[in-house]
């Protein structure tokens, strides 16, 4: 038996070792470390106190486990509440869910809204209001030509948005509810954008909102711009009564060279009270010229507004032999946190390969960046970082270079996106994914052809950048998830405690390389899903596994989750469970009528005829 023990501790070793080694930053000399013998029983304890640590160092993490807050049974139908659409917002006290029709257009889906209210703690219903409902006059004639745009949610009021197209300009309208979803402000006109020529690109509008800087609303938009121009941002800061207590315009760095739709720059109110804002330009021909080999030619910039004077700053966020990748921001009250990877161009000449993270933090009023530092990636912490990932650990070629090769060897493959960041004191914890967007287009049998458009998604990356810039630990999970469509970013992480929690998706049968050294079984129903535990200080990590039915669960009484519905609220995770089908009575005119008119076995499975039953819910950690 003492033996066995020994022969055990002695096996675990190296992972006991390993994991000192990575929490205190210190570089794991692997193929140097002897492993003890029984010569002495001082070895044998040194051993099991080693053994013993590493024991209680993972009982920390794995011990965590999921459960679920249900509401109480929602029953879905036109004449109701609707189905759920998706969580809008929360406070507090409330969480608030958007309810419409059930259809895959938004137009029609949309043709009847409903706002519901739910107890955080208990997630019971609390109350709801009817927005828009096309059966019912008052309320057709109200929202006439109107599309719902967003819902913002503050501690005791809740603001709903609709826009609307005249023959002259888009049209921006705001109402507003109390907490308890009970009239607070008529509907109104708060805002307008011009139509342009054809051939300019249109007006976007833009709403946006902190509550942390006194509940304020900022609304506006990107002005219609005609081709060479530059585009012009215009914002108004809007009180609960609707009135204005700024307003101005801005002149963006970028400039039009084709029509497109969407916004130009993706913007953000701060809690420093200003706008920022973050746009890629490309550069021009004469520009072009000079750039170096590899050298990216388009990249951002990032610019900060005082909306109270209009007064702006500008950084480009460009920088000697690098090209940037994934470039974003944390606002803080005295410090903007920027961070991306970086390639090295005298690595890589061809500007592809992400060699590490750069870091650094600008002054919120000098605007002068401190800190500035490119984290390099090295080969043995790669190595050790995707030790049981073999196949994510490299992209490079079959043939290539020495120096191509070395490339490859210390940088991460290149299609890593960064998907969620959380900042902690001064340090930034960052969570990335792989992603691969492809088409697969196939012919038809009159001539034509058809293109599917597919997202393959892997591993779970996370880096810990401390304020000097340096990367205190990562991790990497293995998994693997394919989905019928583009640019789906399925990591939802929520700290809790000393945990990160992160949901994502994850097909088992798929997976291609898979270690059970940190898992637990999965269970043994087939509707679960994986999620993991992340030690926030350490970065240690375990897979684990949640189904929301018991084995035995009735199939009328089973709940599904989908990772891909999950949505993070106020740093919460919170669900949804629905079941859509026709009625019985449905089912009995379709088959009957079938015998009559063959397209109505077609009516069961139309939308207007579907009803359903589901819960919605709050993820808890235990």
């Amino acid at each position: 038996m003492c033996k066995q023990r020994y022969s055990y501790l002695k096996k675990n070793v190296h992972l006991s070792l390993n994991i000192i080694y990575q929490t205190t930053n210190i570089k794991y000399p692997s193929s140097n470390i002897q492993i003890p013998t029984l010569n002495t029983k001082k070895m044998k304890k040194v051993i099991l106190l080693i053994a013993i640590c590493s024991v209680l160092f993972f009982t920390k993490t794995t011990a965590q486990k999921l459960s679920v807050q249900w509401s109480e049974k929602q029953f879905y139908n036109s004449k109701s509440d609707g189905y759920f659409n998706s969580y809008v917002g929360g406070n507090s006290k409330f969480i608030y869910a958007k309810f419409t029709e059930v259809h895959p257009k938004r137009r029609k889906s949309d043709t009847r809204i409903k706002i519901l209210g739910f107890d955080k703690t208990t997630m019971k219903k609390l109350g709801d209001v009817t927005l828009l409902d096309v059966k019912n006059e008052e309320s057709k004639n109200k929202y006439k030509d109107m599309l719902y745009f967003r819902t913002i949610v503050f501690e005791n009021i809740v603001y709903v948005f609709w826009t609307k197209e005249t023959k002259t300009e888009k049209e921006l309208y705001a109402e507003s509810y109390t907490n308890k979803l009970k009239p607070n402000m008529k509907l109104k006109k708060v805002y307008g954008l011009k139509f342009g020529e054809r051939r300019d690109k249109q007006g976007q509008f833009i709403v946006m909102s902190n509550k942390n800087i006194g509940e304020q609303i900022l609304i506006g938009g990107e002005l219609t711009a005609s081709i060479d121009k530059n585009v012009v941002m215009e914002y108004k800061l809007l009180n609960s009564d609707f009135s204005f207590s700024d307003a101005n315009q801005i002149t963006l760095p970028i400039i039009i060279k084709s029509v497109w739709g969407g916004l130009s720059s993706s913007y953000e109110l701060g809690d420093d009270n200003n706008l920022h804002i973050k746009t890629y330009v490309t550069m021009d021909k004469e520009e072009a010229k000079g750039a170096k080999k590899g050298e990216s030619t388009s990249y951002p910039i990032y610019t900060v507004v005082n909306p109270k004077t209009g007064a702006k700053q500008t950084y480009n966020v460009k920088f000697e032999n690098k090209n940037i990748f994934n470039f974003d921001f944390i606002v803080g009250k005295s410090n903007i946190k920027l961070f991306g990877f970086f390639c090295d161009l005298l690595k890589d000449p061809k500007g592809y390969d992400n060699h590490g993270i750069f870091y650094g933090m600008l002054d919120s009023k000098t605007f002068k960046m401190n800190n500035l530092k490119f984290s390099y990636f090295n080969k043995t912490q790669l190595d050790q970082l995707f030790a049981s990932d073999k196949m994510d650990r490299k992209d490079e070629k079959l043939f290539s270079s020495a120096k191509k090769k070395k490339s490859e060897e210390e940088s991460v493959p290149s299609d890593y996106e960064i998907e969620d960041v959380h900042s902690i004191n001064n340090d930034l914890v960052l969570f990335c994914s792989r992603m691969n967007n492809y088409t697969v287009t196939t012919r038809t049998k009159d001539g034509g052809s058809t293109t599917r458009y597919y997202c393959e998604k892997s591993n779970v990356t996370t880096f810990r950048i401390n304020a000097e810039g340096s990367i205190v630990w990562a991790s990497n999970i293995d998994r693997y998830m394919k989905y019928d469509e583009w640019n789906v970013y399925d990591l939802k992480v929520a700290l809790k405690g000393e945990n990160f929690y992160i949901m994502y998706g994850s097909n088992q049968k798929n997976a291609r390389v898979r270690s059970s050294s940190y898992k637990e079984s999965p269970p043994k129903t087939k509707d679960y899903f994986e999620y993991a535990v992340i030690d926030n200080k350490t970065g240690n990590y375990s897979v684990k596994y949640y189904s929301p039915n018991a084995l035995n669960t009735p199939k009328k009484e089973r709940k599904e989750i989908s990772v891909a519905d999950i949505q993070v609220v106020d740093d919460q995770l919170y669900v949804n469970s629905s079941r859509l089908h026709a009625e019985p009575i449905i089912w009995v005119i379709g088959c009957a009528g079938a015998l009559i008119c063959p397209p109505l076995i077609l009516l069961p499975f139309t939308y207007r005829f579907q009803v359903g039953d589901g819960y919605l819910g709050k993820i808890v950690t235990e």
